[in-house]
């Protein structure tokens, strides 16, 4: 989501933050890239307090169905980044997902994702790959718990040594969704980057 390459980081500078925004938090485009227009993606930085998240209900067995909107083909930009994230429809409990990001013709980074059924729950797990899929998590992948979701709003959330991370998608039309990345710390400024993807019916042209 990119005209001059970002600085490349340590393995070890990636892997000291919450592995779920890496790809976005550490690949960011330059600020002069970051300051489009909404819609566009942005980074931001603040000092805020998130609202506490509404809890999933347990009246009934969790199912995926409320996640089955989400299946095709998506693409979004960020600044001069390209984005695209594919999902799968649920199947057997699991709803697998891919991500790719871009800039220049050359690949930053690729994720891949799982909504699963748990015995504790609807769980995501995320991983973050180099283009040659050499895992840039040493110790697996991030792992976030469902907290509320409906037919407009996708809330993940997990927290990790006081550090809250959120990842969440607000559907804002039937065929255009706001993916956000949050981060809370246990001291310090909470980080947010979104992007807002947009569905194609067919696969979008490449670029190279």
């Amino acid at each position: 989501m990119i005209k001059r390459p970002a600085p490349v980081l340590s393995l070890a500078a990636v892997l000291a933050v919450t592995p779920l925004l890496c790809s976005v938090l550490f690949l960011a485009p330059s600020s002069a890239a970051a300051q489009q227009p909404a819609g566009t993606g942005a980074l931001k930085t603040r000092g805020a307090k998130m609202p506490p998240a509404t809890p999933v209900s347990t009246a009934s067995q969790p199912s995926l169905s409320p996640f089955t909107w989400l299946a095709g083909h998506w693409q979004g930009e960020w600044g001069p980044r390209a984005a695209q994230q594919v999902w799968m429809a649920p199947q057997s409990g699991v709803m697998v997902g891919a991500f790719q990001e871009s800039e220049d013709g050359k690949t930053l980074v690729v994720e891949f994702y799982t909504i699963a059924l748990t015995p504790g729950g609807i769980e995501l797990r995320v991983r973050h790959f180099t283009p040659a899929l050499t895992p840039w998590e040493k110790s697996g992948p991030t792992v976030l718990i469902l907290k509320s979701v409906d037919a407009k709003r996708i809330l993940f959330e997990s927290v990790d040594h006081g550090r809250r991370s959120r990842w969440s998608l607000s559907r804002s039309a039937p065929d255009t969704f706001v993916e956000r990345f949050e981060i809370v710390p246990k001291e310090g400024e909470q980080q947010v980057a979104e992007i807002t993807f947009h569905r194609y019916t067919s696969a979008p042209p490449s670029k190279r």
